[in-house]
């Protein structure tokens, strides 16, 4: 019994799982968590998962949180390249965590990575996405005043020509005001020369009237 015991772990000391400590990734696109393990000679059964800290199993097509988003290492290739890569695809904020990467080989205690962080990023984070986020805003603040100094302009004007239509309108009717009053004084003082002449006249006649007798 103690012989079997430790040839096994004898064995499972030869089983070395080798991960990344970290990766990362943009929200939308997809990533792939690198793993791979060394065995004294090529398994012929085996099997690995993936574990997402604390405990969460990430399965294909059953895990609900990565359904329809995962893409794992096939049998043979796991078996032949010794590979047991995971590929995120459609990444979400709530994927960032430690991804631990288990592989069991037949009669031999399964192991573990020391596992790979991943952490996921908002598309706006990257330097091209910044750089052209800043363009856009001193682009619009760049037009913003131009539409405010439009605007004042535009009111300038319309003030302007309402001020010099208002003078206008003043002029004409101070014009027609003294043309009419001129003409009414003209009449005025014509009238009173007729009326001046008649009396005149009438006063010379009775002078004559009065000197007849």
């Amino acid at each position: 019994m103690s012989f079997l015991t430790i040839l096994i772990v004898s064995q499972a000391q030869d089983l070395v799982v080798s991960q990344p400590s970290s990766a990362q990734g943009i929200e939308g696109s997809s990533v792939t968590l690198r793993c791979s393990y060394n065995y004294t000679s090529k398994p012929k059964v085996g099997s690995y998962q993936w574990v997402k800290d604390p405990g969460l199993v990430v399965v294909k097509n059953s895990t609900p949180e990565f359904m329809g988003r995962l893409n794992c290492t096939s049998d043979l290739r796991f078996l032949l390249d010794q590979r047991a890569d995971l590929e995120l695809q459609d990444l979400r904020h709530y994927d960032s965590g430690i991804y631990r990467c288990v592989v069991s080989i037949y009669g031999v205690q399964e192991a573990s990575g020391n596992g790979t962080k991943l952490q996921v990023m908002k598309a706006a984070t990257g330097p091209g996405d910044v750089q052209l986020g800043d363009n856009m805003v001193l682009v619009w603040l760049i037009l913003r005043g131009f539409l405010y100094t439009l605007g004042i302009a535009v009111v300038a004007l319309l003030t302007h020509l309402h001020y010099r239509k208002t003078i206008s309108q003043e002029v004409q009717k101070r014009q027609s005001y003294y043309t009419e009053n001129e003409y009414r004084a003209a009449t005025g003082n014509y009238s009173s020369d007729l009326l001046s002449s008649g009396r005149t006249k009438k006063l010379q006649l009775s002078i004559s009237k009065v000197q007849t007798r």
